[in-house]
């Protein structure tokens, strides 16, 4: 059972979480990543990719998100918002922090979340990570929201 309210629940988490099915990516909603860490709304692990999903409905609670990515060695994490305005709001509040090199960042609202993390899903029929164009470890941005890429090799 997903903790959180309706909008979280269903209209954000659940549409991602079938995202993944549909590409045949293995999902777990509500994934344990260990103490002190929690659970991540959506964690998928297909290939050479390992992605943490947040559906946020606020900046409080970033940190934690790219604490738990950072933990488990992630590939990507995806910040899924209801509206732009928050996602730049959150892009705002990670700056705050040091990012690691090697995780892809991505938040946008859920539409553009949703399509992003097809479009991860799609690169590859083993859903492993193909190079990025925008590679370089650098910040570049998507729409308004931030998105920070990993460098490539």
């Amino acid at each position: 059972m997903i903790r959180g309210r309706a909008i979280h629940n269903v209209g954000m988490v659940n549409r991602l979480h079938q995202v993944a099915l549909d590409h045949g990516a293995p999902a777990r909603v509500e994934a344990y990543l260990g103490p002190n860490l929690g659970y991540a709304d959506l964690l998928i692990e297909a290939g050479d990719l390992k992605v943490i999903v947040e559906a946020e409905r606020s900046p409080r609670r970033v940190h934690r998100d790219l604490a738990k990515a950072a933990a488990v060695h992630a590939t990507h994490l995806f910040i899924a918002t209801p509206t732009m305005r928050l996602a730049e709001r959150i892009g705002v509040h990670l700056r705050r922090y040091p990012l690691p090199p090697d995780l892809v960042i991505e938040v946008r609202p859920l539409a553009q979340a949703a399509q992003g993390l097809h479009d991860l899903l799609s690169r590859s029929p083993r859903a492993q990570c193909a190079p990025d164009s925008n590679a370089g470890n650098s910040k570049r941005f998507v729409g308004q929201a931030l998105s920070h890429t990993r460098e490539t090799p």
